[in-house]
């Protein structure tokens, strides 16, 4: 296409610049229209504004169930857990504080959340950059929107997307 002109892409294609091939992943939620860019060949996915690490994008339009399930189901299940995720800002360190108000005693990721917030809190002290993450090593067991079920009897519901809803509703106010 001409200089300038917008192209559009829909799930499950393939953009292809030069020797790279990037498949296209919609995940809308922070905004409807978002995607991210999956290298399968490098191990690499580029999420914009859906992921953060031990969190995730503010939800401007559409609402907390599409985006839970675009977030885990078709993001999260779909990449191999250890791909290195690149996200759009720096946002560790928040991220870490809402994770440990969250986590309990009793929470079996208890100590792998405190870890990763010393990781973080070193790393961001000595002006290193968190990103990129992986999800096998560092989301699955510290971020509280992919451990929503450990949140069910603290918040009286049972269904992941309104847990995930809900979390994203304190997390907007923390």
């Amino acid at each position: 296409e001409g200089e300038g002109e917008l192209c559009t892409v829909i799930h499950g294609e393939h953009l292809n610049l030069g020797p790279l091939d990037f498949e296209i992943i919609h995940v809308p939620g922070h905004t409807l229209g978002q995607i991210g860019f999956f290298l399968k060949s490098y191990g690499i996915v580029f999420t914009g504004d859906i992921v953060f690490p031990m969190g995730c994008g503010r939800l401007f339009e559409g609402d907390a169930a599409d985006c839970y399930r675009y977030f885990y189901y078709r993001l999260m299940d779909h990449i191999p857990k250890s791909t290195l995720i690149y996200c759009a800002h720096e946002y560790a360190t928040d991220g870490c504080q809402f994770a440990l108000a969250l986590v309990e005693k009793s929470d079996q990721s208890r100590q792998a959340v405190i870890d990763r917030c010393k990781k973080i809190v070193d790393l961001r002290k000595d002006k290193i950059p968190t990103v990129p993450f992986t999800a096998e090593e560092e989301e699955l067991l510290t971020s509280p929107f992919l451990r929503v079920q450990q949140f069910s009897k603290k918040l009286g519901e049972s269904k992941e997307e309104e847990i995930f809803r809900q979390l994203r509703s304190v997390r907007n106010d923390f």
